[in-house]
């Protein structure tokens, strides 16, 4: 009776523990986009092009590979690695000439989108529309909430005609001086196509919501991001109090794109350009910091560049500034390196247009995916209109996380013009105080959570306070060279009154001399 009792003790607690094992909750997994284009085209710039794909891609919650179609690695769509595909023509000229990747393209039967011309005939039917192509055009974009953009002049366009029903469009296009009109945007089932991007203007606007369509976990609407762009410690720092002033008064949340400082942070400079960054906090702002430029590429480059993030954070930190998460370039999301030793420890990132010079530590093809990424797109490119109205002039629905950019003041003449743009933008910008987010660097986790900053857990509340420096105690060393300090002082002006005194008997003695020969 006793072993029995034992032996079903012994079963309860089995059974319980079984029972009552916490679930463990997997995160979902993010989709890998294989991102292909014919040509980078850089005579007319296509390159930037890619690039705002890329970020539209990341902004989405995907992971994304790239790759030219001449390098398509065969087998990659036929196995299933990728759960989507955006296939970019830059020049129109020339046909996709690749037999397996347009094999392989026509018998994916995942989602898929198509931007720029020459449509295939696998593409188109999936499509389930007819494809037109417009000679030596001038089109005229529309969105549905009255905002329009006169297009470039374009040598061939394709344009979809006959759509199926229960096709999504977005958008409108129209041949100037004419009346039939086009689908900007169009989606049916598991294929979409968008005749022109260039990464700014309607054509983000209407790519935003494919993306988000295609390859987004949820589709929603975004709420823009102001975002003051190129702060850095030789800013005009007392502008940019001004213009987080400016902005905090008119009830406006915003972000800073801010240099990183690995040296000399002690510093009073660097103390001025800390305190210039807490007015940006303290105004409702958030701070993103910006990735450096690699000095010294290499794949041996990761341990220094972890040491200048871990000490360029930790300073900001130690005065009282806390970032959000990084802004970088977005070629660099294609560094091996970077995204090993720096990116990693973001959960949300600021990503920016490609400078003209891009060095690379350790190149690669793929990016990783991040919990929120903004898009960005410049404030310039929203407020400027060759036909109709300034699309900065009516409220803008972004599909995924973007933030308008406008370049850091460098005088009272471009504050008032900054001043002047912000007020032409009839948006309704995002409240930085719902950012969620995390930065890790080395041992130190600064956490943004509902307008409240966190360090390893704690609150970081209440102002800043300088830590006072220890009183300096005057040692004996010091005494005695204070000594000789004063003793050759004394010495330095007794022989400059010796000497005065000298010159002045000379001179003296000299006239007494001449006066001895001369004729009275």
């Amino acid at each position: 009776m006793k072993h029995l009792k034992m032996f079903l003790l012994l079963c309860f607690v089995l059974l319980s523990t079984l029972l009552l094992r916490p679930q463990v909750v997997h995160a979902a997994t993010a989709p890998n986009i294989l991102l292909v284009y014919d040509s980078l085209n850089a005579g007319d710039r296509k390159q930037n092009n890619v690039a705002a794909m890329q970020r539209l891609l990341t902004s989405a919650g995907a992971t994304v590979r790239l790759s030219s179609v001449s390098n398509y690695q065969r087998g990659g769509l036929a196995r299933g690695d990728y759960s989507g595909l955006v296939t970019m023509i830059n020049w129109d000229d020339v046909p996709v000439a690749n037999r397996v990747f347009l094999r392989e393209q026509r018998d994916f039967t995942g989602p898929q989108l198509h931007v720029g011309g020459n449509l295939t005939a696998g593409e188109v039917a999936k499509l389930h529309a007819h494809k037109q192509t417009l000679y030596r055009r001038q089109l005229q974009g529309s969105l549905p909430h009255g905002s329009t953009q006169l297009l470039p002049y374009s040598t061939a366009v394709n344009v979809l005609t006959d759509l199926p029903a229960g096709a999504r469009t977005y958008g409108t296009l129209r041949i100037q001086g004419a009346s039939g009109t086009y689908p900007f945007a169009y989606q049916y089932q598991q294929a979409a196509f968008l005749p022109y991007f260039d990464g700014q203007g309607l054509s983000l606007l209407a790519a935003e919501r494919l993306v988000a369509q295609m390859f987004a976990s949820q589709v929603r609407t975004y709420r823009p991001l102001l975002t003051i762009t190129g702060v850095t410690p030789y800013s005009n720092l007392s502008l940019l109090k001004q213009t987080a002033a400016f902005l905090d008064a008119h009830g406006i949340s915003f972000a800073v794109s801010a240099a990183t400082v690995t040296n000399n942070t002690e510093l009073p400079e660097f103390a001025r350009y800390a305190a210039a960054l807490r007015s940006v906090q303290a105004a409702g702002g958030v701070v993103f910091v910006r990735m450096p430029q690699v000095g010294a590429p290499g794949a041996q480059s990761g341990p220094l560049l972890n040491a200048n993030m871990t000490t360029a954070i930790t300073a900001l930190s130690q005065k009282h500034v806390f970032p959000v998460g990084y802004s970088l370039p977005t070629y660099l999301q294609l560094d091996a390196v970077f995204k090993r030793s720096a990116l990693s420890g973001a959960n949300t990132v600021l990503q920016l247009a490609n400078p003209a010079l891009q060095a690379y530590a350790q190149k690669s093809d793929r990016t990783q995916a991040y919990k929120r990424a903004y898009t960005s797109v410049s404030a310039a490119s929203l407020n400027r209109n060759k036909s109709g109205r300034p699309l900065s002039a009516r409220m803008q629905s972004f599909a995924l996380p973007t933030a308008v950019t406008f370049k850091m003041p460098d005088s009272a003449k471009e504050l008032a013009g900054l001043r002047r743009r912000v007020a032409d933008f009839n948006f309704d910008w995002e409240n930085t105080a719902a950012l969620n987010t995390k930065l890790t660097v080395a041992t130190l986790v600064l956490e943004h959570r509902h307008g409240q900053y966190y360090m390893n857990g704690r609150l970081q509340a209440g102002n800043y306070t300088p830590v006072a420096k220890p009183p300096v105690t005057e040692s004996l060393p010091s005494r005695i060279n204070n000594f000789f300090a004063i003793q050759s002082t004394f010495l330095w002006i007794f022989f400059a009154i010796t000497i005065t005194a000298m010159v002045g008997l000379l001179v003296l003695g000299r006239k007494v001399y001449l006066q001895m020969y001369r004729r009275k």
